[in-house]
């Protein structure tokens, strides 16, 4: 799969990202906190809802319990 741009809005962070002309290989730099792991993890997620075939029965808030 070839990602050719990207469009993240209201995700973890990040308010508005767009990212135009990927390429095959991409690096991403910025400073910690940036947001650098929450594009990655947006990706991650928005292939994982493609594969599973139904965006509605992906999940988008995890719920953390104390143990």
């Amino acid at each position: 799969m070839n990602i050719k741009s990207v469009s993240i809005k209201n995700f973890k962070g990040i308010e508005d990202v767009k990212l135009n002309n990927c390429s095959p290989i991409n690096i991403l730099v910025g400073k910690n906190n940036a947001g650098k792991s929450s594009i990655l993890h947006a990706i991650d997620m928005a292939v994982l809802a493609l594969n599973l075939g139904n965006w509605n029965a992906f999940q988008l808030k995890v719920e953390i319990k104390a143990l």
